[in-house]
Parts: structure tokens; sequence; C-alpha cells
């Protein structure tokens, strides 16, 4: 970079700093500051997925023969599950392979934090009206 691209735009604006030795030991302070933060966050993530695996979940959904269900259940029908059970998770932070369209037991997971995911499991019952 020029020294005039410097001094005359990124210092005014400031979009850059002069590199000096406080700037230097402000920056590292700062760094250090973000990552026991970071190491924070990971830590509660990690408490919340212990909790998130001891959860059973389990939905009835109306049913063809076969065991076919009548619609699906979608990372949407999962996130109101687990709000029920007192856990609020984001329903992009739930992924399933595609959505759960049979009777059974189904994985999918849940991305807590970017570190730190869970693998879960929902057992899908059939009701059947044959009248």
């Amino acid at each position: 970079m020029k020294s005039g691209f410097g001094r005359n735009y990124l210092l005014p604006k400031g979009i850059a700093l002069l590199a000096t030795g406080r700037v230097s030991k402000e920056l590292q302070h700062r760094i250090q500051h973000l990552n026991k933060l970071r190491e924070g966050k990971i830590e509660l993530a990690h408490e919340q997925a212990e909790k998130l695996k001891t959860v059973k979940l389990e939905v009835v959904r109306k049913s063809g023969p076969g065991g076919r269900l009548f619609g699906s259940v979608t990372n949407r029908d999962l996130k109101e599950l687990l709000k029920e059970k007192e856990f609020d998770v984001e329903r992009r932070s739930i992924q399933l392979n595609s959505p759960i369209r049979n009777i059974g037991l189904h994985e999918f997971t849940v991305r807590v934090h970017s570190e730190v995911s869970v693998n879960m499991q929902i057992k899908v019952t059939g009701d059947s009206d044959e009248s």
C-alpha cells in the first residue's frame, strides 16, 4: 500500500491505525477477551448439548397403510417439539437429510453452536383412522 493512501484516506476515516506499541497491546488484549467470550459460549453450548441428548421426542401423525404418513415431519415440526420441551433452537440449526415421511425411528442433527452439534432421534408413530 502506498503511504499517501493510508495517510490521506485510511487513517482519517478510522479504517486503519498506525502500528504502534500501544495499538498492538490493545489489539492483543481485545483478542484475548474475545477468545474468553468464545470459550464461554462453547462451554454453554456443550452444556445445552448434554441436556439435549437426554430428550426423547415422539410424534403421532395420521398415516396410511404401509406406514406412510399423510404429510411429513419437517425441521419446523421438530423445532416446535423441542420448544415444548423448553429448548429454544433455531429452525435452521436442525438438520434433516430429508423430510420424514414414514413411521419409525429417525435421526437428525441439532447444531447448538458452530462447533457443537448433537445427534438426536425422533420416534414417529402412526394414527391410522380405519372406520
